[in-house]
């Protein structure tokens, strides 16, 4: 393969786990064609300290860390923010980003959310899109 520069894609975090898994992924992903990610793409992991606000809106989360790693980096960037939100309460998103705290503190008060006989629809997982509209 003739030399090409690579992307550079850098990625805050201060998770040592998304750290270790993000260089799995470079090391053994491959992209569709077969050419293996890391001969395409360099990885800049970066601690930057961020403002972490607590909503259950996960996009008004991610947007706002978004925003703080920029305002320190000056480059684009990628932030990530796990969240969880229960089907039996999609309207509210809930807990969506308190997710964190609610775990913290031994899922104080969520316990009734997961006794159900049907766990199959328990969570959905939920992405969005370019246009800022939510996608499954």
């Amino acid at each position: 393969m003739a030399s090409t520069q690579k992307i550079r894609i850098v990625f805050v975090t201060k998770s040592p786990y998304k750290k270790e898994e993000n260089e799995i992924f470079a090391a053994h992903c491959l992209m569709a064609d077969g050419t293996p990610i890391h001969e395409l793409f360099e990885f800049d992991i970066r601690a930057v300290p961020i403002q972490e606000i607590l909503h259950v809106d996960l996009k008004l989360m991610v947007v706002a860390e978004a925003m703080s790693a920029y305002s320190q980096l000056k480059v684009p960037c990628i932030v990530e923010h796990a969240g969880l939100i229960f089907v039996d309460y999609c309207s509210e998103s809930y807990p969506g980003g308190l997710t964190k705290p609610m775990w913290e503190n031994n899922c104080a008060g969520c316990h009734c959310l997961l006794r159900r006989d049907d766990r199959s629809d328990l969570c959905r997982r939920t992405q969005w899109d370019d246009s800022g509209r939510p996608s499954r």
